[in-house]
Order: structure tokens, then C-alpha cells, then sequence
């Protein structure tokens, strides 16, 4: 089985940019921030890759699960300066529900080349629910469920990636 570090299992990539904010006492980006990166990685997909707008789409997807394996630190500036490559798979969709795997790099693994070893993997559960009120659903609807089978991997499959900014 191919290790969720590595790029190469990640069809979905977008450049981000760690902020001096990022980084805690310790002189390394705070577990914390982590989160604010998957979540940003997560809903621009939805976003432009499947037609959600979190304003008036019915629906919206709410984080019901999150666990985050820590590799290596990043700091800031750090090697790259402070950009780092947020990766996005799919492993897994429900009927209501969707499994994400991000990944964070900096540096070497950091510029969608190569297939450098990311510094976290986050495996993480959205429920799509109404917007309003949060109600069930009964479905994520068609075009969030193609949008979402575009970056799906199989587990132990190795993928090709993408580089740069929103390539699949």
C-alpha cells in the first residue's frame, strides 16, 4: 500500500500560504492552524469543483470528524519561504456523507513536483445537512457527488497528481 504521505496519492492540489500568525512559541505552525488549512482545502474544492456556494446552496457539509497524523514541523518563513501545497483525495462517499485524506507539504514536497512527503495527513468526515437549520438530507445532490468522484482514489491505489494552483 502506497503511504498517504506521499504526493502521488493526492489528485487535487492548491497552493497556500503560511502567515506569521501560524506560528506559536515554539517556533513551529500551531496544530491548531492545521485545521484552518484542511478546511480551507476542503470547502474550495466544494466550492469550484462542485458547485457550492455556502450562501445559497441548500445544502453545506459540516466537519463531523477530523484526526491529523504529525510528521515533520513547518515554520515560517521556513524552507520554500512560508508557501506550502495543501493535497485532497476522496476515499471514500456515502449518501450523505464524504471521507477526505489532505495532506500539507513544505519545501522539497512542497512546489507539485516530486513526491515528496508531506508534514501532516489529515483524514476527515463532512455530512452534507441542510443549510438552514442543519436538517438531514436525503442526498449530497448530483453535481457535488460527480464533483467529488473526480478526486476519488481507491484505498491502496497510487494516483497521478497535479500541479499547481486547482489542477486535477
Amino acid at each position: 500500500m502506497t503511504s498517504p504521505r506521499q504526493k502521488s496519492t493526492y489528485k487535487y492540489f492548491l497552493p497556500h500560504s503560511i502567515r506569521w500568525s501560524d506560528v506559536d512559541r515554539y517556533a513551529h505552525v500551531n496544530n491548531a492552524i492545521y485545521h484552518h488549512y484542511f478546511d480551507t482545502i476542503a470547502n474550495e474544492y466544494l466550492v469550484n469543483h462542485c458547485g457550492m456556494d455556502p450562501e445559497r446552496s441548500e445544502l453545506v457539509g459540516l466537519m463531523v470528524a477530523s484526526r491529523v497524523r504529525f510528521y515533520a514541523p513547518m515554520t515560517f518563513p521556513g524552507p520554500g519561504g512560508g508557501e506550502i501545497t495543501l493535497g485532497l483525495s476522496v476515499s471514500k462517499i456515502g449518501r450523505t456523507s464524504v471521507e477526505y485524506r489532505i495532506g500539507v507539504w513544505q519545501g522539497d514536497g512542497g512546489d507539485g513536483d516530486g513526491d515528496g512527503e508531506a508534514c501532516a495527513v489529515c483524514f476527515a468526515t463532512h455530512v452534507f445537512v441542510e443549510r438552514v437549520g442543519h436538517g438531514k438530507v436525503e442526498g449530497m445532490g448530483e453535481r457535488v457527488r460527480r464533483g467529488l468522484e473526480r478526486i476519488l482514489v481507491e484505498e491502496g491505489v497510487e494516483v497521478e497528481g497535479g500541479k499547481g494552483k486547482g489542477k486535477l
